[in-house]
């Protein structure tokens, strides 16, 4: 009520015009007023008068009072006129207090609550908002220097903040990503391979069926089951063994400590499984004329050939069912297995061994006699796990025998060492903030890059660095994704595993897990180092390696396809000539790596010569003439004459701002505050503001710049001196009167300043320009270092035939003593 009183008519109207936008109901009731006053009005005034009661601050008191006089004009006594003026002034006033009263005493209450409220909320809203603003500038502002890059291309000391800026930041996420990578890996899985294959060095001797059943009962038996200590035993031995009686015999160690190597523990027991083929899986492919004498015929190995039969012993006593019965691949614990020739099944004929070494042997002597292997086997695995304490790690060992259709047996062994508790001692957890640490880069550059793309779109996809940021992003990504699934497998499931005593422990999860975390994150190891070279590349002589390859690119496409068409003819002819002969070209692709080898000068002459005296010596000496001695010299030469291509364009170039120029202004800040000054820096700078812009400079340009940096003249003209003397800069300088030619130049329209450096390149005193001479010079001396090691090949070869020669004669002369 004290607001509505206190407004005076000049504010009224508007006042209740604001309010009715508002509240609908409040302006219903104040235009019923207003019509009341106005129709009182017009009763005591006797005629209709339509007159604004609202006096405006632009002065509209003279309009009203114009219109009151030509109203009242039948009036024609002053006097009256002003009375009647005043009456009516004093009625309306009265009127409107009335209307006000009544309207303010019904919605007083509401209007002033109304505006409260909206002014409240437009504050809170407009704090919201400034708040939002400022959180969206500091947060934006992380990646102000990736998404700026491209409006600020032409400013170098934007792009040098930029690029140090970013240099910063990913040199912390190549800490941490180096740290992490190499934190996974223990310094001891490659000794403890080592002992695994030293404890079962004669697996790959074995041949033939005969060796694979002695080697399973004697050195898989014994390599398996460590049931007595190192000593001898002595009849009458006076020392007792751990378990307290006299050691007339080996100690034996009690169940708990019958390790492997005395320090790994077997998880549950070893477990054999084999594949077999059906006895005709080859029948059709035998030839008409064979059939009657051949009846039966064992294919390679492939599932559609494999043999799911059973063949059950009329007596067995240590062997199971599942031996002699086949698995189908959901009741066999495991996964599929390559091997050297080729996909075996995940199911197939399993035998679990047994934890004490005697019944171990008797099953293996049941198989043994009841022809466990035949003609139509192709592969028996032994698998077993283990885990070493002393240093943590998992092992997975795989002993793998192949049986080839052709005969005989392949042994191999594959081990698998790891760790999967990563969260054991206190470094382990250092490691864990590191990996948060690592996750919360990644977060960022995930960011980083999809700003990017929103304001490139597909142009994004198009750099080449770019592409090393998607492919490091997305392997970051997959690394932390297998690694959080192992983590979460080891925590529910290990143990449960552990637990088993008496089974096979299937852990193939894990080894999957693991090898895929290894394989990701080497790659995006790798990927990370190789994107530092896009940060180096703002330096002159950093940039001359991938300025080479781009320099070189057209030469090296056309070469590449010459090389292919030459080095695969050479290693299909290898194939056919000496395949069946010789084994390092038992297959095309092994061809191909050991023609590769050749090229390295890793070969065997003496294989390649017994497999065939004439073609093999001829191909030999062919290979070696055309990809040794003209193809690698022809790629050689073309990176060469790139190289120095490319460093002639270079150096030929005005200089440019570096990443060293930045730090080096930095550098000559905190020498001139120390009272230090560099005269050859400000040389440097003031010459590469004379010759930016026009890629020219004149000696008043540099005269002036040396001026504001305090240079005498004395020491101008000595600096002139050497720069007239300097190739470096005979292109960069104009004398004077070389300027006046410029000018006129222009003046006339003859070229500009293309036709300049056009006319003066003709007009040079020399007969050669010095920039060719120079040029020719350095090509002669880069051609001089490259013959050396081509000399040293050659001298290399020669050595190595007369080796040959020199073991031939000593094979003969062996031979003729004979």
């Amino acid at each position: 009520m004290e607001n509505t009183k206190i407004m005076s008519d000049d504010s009224e109207p508007e006042t209740i015009q604001s309010i009715s936008e508002d509240n609908t109901d409040t302006e219903e009731d104040i235009d019923i007023d207003s019509d009341e006053i106005e129709q009182e009005n017009n009763n005591d005034a006797d005629d209709e008068i339509d007159e604004d009661s609202v006096e405006n601050e632009d002065g509209r008191a003279t309009l009203e009072d114009s219109e009151v006089t030509e109203n009242v004009d039948i009036r024609s006594d002053k006097g009256i006129e002003e009375e009647t003026e005043k009456e009516i002034e004093e009625g309306e006033e009265t009127k409107k207090e009335k209307g006000e009263k009544e309207g303010a005493t019904k919605d007083d209450e509401v209007d002033l609550a109304i505006i409260d409220v909206e002014e409240d909320e437009g504050l809170d809203l407009e704090a919201e908002l400034s708040k939002l603003q400022k959180a969206k500038k500091y947060i934006g502002g992380f990646w102000i220097s990736s998404s700026d890059m491209t409006e600020n291309q032409n400013d170098p000391q934007f792009l040098a903040k930029a690029t140090l800026r970013e240099l910063f930041v990913y040199s912390l996420f190549l800490f941490f990503a180096v740290l992490i990578t190499l934190g996974q890996i223990n310094g001891q899985s490659s000794a403890l391979t080592t002992q695994w294959r030293n404890l079962f060095t004669r697996l790959p001797s074995v041949t033939t069926t005969r060796h694979f059943w002695k080697f399973f009962e004697e050195d898989l038996v014994d390599g398996l089951h460590w049931e007595t200590l190192y000593n001898q035993g002595r009849k009458n031995a006076k020392f007792r063994c751990p378990t307290g009686e006299r050691a007339t015999k080996p100690c034996r160690l009690s169940p708990a400590d019958r390790n492997i190597l005395y320090n790994n523990v077997m998880l549950g027991v070893p477990r054999i499984k084999q594949n077999k083929v059906r006895n005709d899986s080859c029948i059709a492919s035998i030839p008409q004329d064979f059939r009657e004498a051949i009846k039966v015929c064992f294919s390679p190995y492939d599932d559609a050939h494999e043999d799911r039969g059973e063949f059950l012993p009329l007596f067995r006593k240590y062997t199971g069912k599942p031996a002699w019965i086949y698995q189908p691949p959901e009741l066999v614990p495991g996964a599929r297995f390559q091997g050297k020739l080729a996909s075996y099944s995940q199911g197939g004929y399993v035998q679990n061994l047994h934890y004490t070494k005697k019944q171990t042997a008797n099953i293996i002597d049941e198989l043994k006699e009841q022809k466990w292997v035949d003609q139509g086997t192709r592969i028996v695995i032994v698998e077993l796990t283990t885990y070493n304490a002393n240093v943590n790690l998992f092992s997975f060992v795989t002993l793998v025998f192949e049986f080839p259709p052709t005969g005989g047996v392949m042994g191999n062994i594959e081990i698998e060492v790891m760790n999967l508790f990563n969260y054991k001692w206190s470094q382990d957890f250092q490691r864990m903030g590191m990996e948060i640490t690592f996750f919360l880069f990644v977060i960022y550059y995930l960011i980083e890059a999809l700003i990017e793309i929103k304001i490139l779109g597909y142009r994004y996809f198009l750099s080449f660095w770019n592409i090393l940021d998607v492919i490091v992003i997305t392997t970051a990504l997959s690394y932390i994704c297998i690694t959080l699934s192992l983590f979460y497998v080891t925590t529910y499931y290990l143990d449960a595993v552990l637990n088993i005593a008496y089974d096979y422990v299937d852990m193939t999860i894990f080894r999957i897990l693991y090898r895929y975390i290894s394989y990701i994150s080497a790659t995006n190891l790798f990927v990370s180092w190789i994107k530092v070279l896009k940060y180096l590349s703002f330096n002159k002589i950093m940039k001359q390696f991938s300025g080479t390859l781009v320099y070189s690119s057209k030469n090296l496409s056309g070469f590449s396809v010459l090389f292919s068409i030459i080095f695969l003819s050479f290693g299909q002819l290898g194939y056919l000539l000496l395949g069946s002969q010789a084994r390092e070209y038992r297959s095309l692709l092994t061809a191909c790596y050991s023609n590769f080898r050749t090229i390295l000068g890793d070969f065997d002459f003496d294989a390649i010569r017994e497999a065939d005296r004439i073609f093999g010596s001829l191909f030999f000496l062919t290979y070696i003439f055309f990809v040794y001695f003209i193809l690698i010299n022809m790629f050689l030469a073309i990176v060469n004459d790139s190289y120095i291509g490319f460093k002639f364009s270079v150096i030929s170039k005005k200089p440019e701002m570096e990443l060293a120029d930045f730090f080096q202004v930095g550098v000559d800040n905190i020498k001139n505050m120390t009272g230090v000054v560099d005269r050859e820096r400000q040389v440097e700078n003031a010459i590469k503001m004379a010759v930016e812009g026009d890629g020219f400079m004149t000696y008043l340009e540099l005269r002036e710049n040396l001026k504001h940096s305090n240079f005498g003249d004395a020491e101008i003209e000595v600096l002139f001196d050497k720069l007239r003397s300097d190739p470096q800069y005979n292109n960069v300088i104009l004398e004077d009167d070389e300027v006046e030619g410029l000018e006129s130049m222009y003046e006339t329209g003859a070229g500009g300043l293309e036709a300049f450096k056009f006319n003066r390149s003709l007009n040079e005193d020399l007969p050669v320009k010095r920039s060719v001479v120079k040029e020719v010079e350095t090509r002669i001396q880069d051609l001089e270092r490259w013959m050396i090691p081509l000399n040293t090949r050659i001298d290399l070869v020669v050595q190595r035939f007369a080796q040959f020669q020199e073991q031939r004669k000593k094979r003969i002369s062996k031979k003729l003593r004979i």
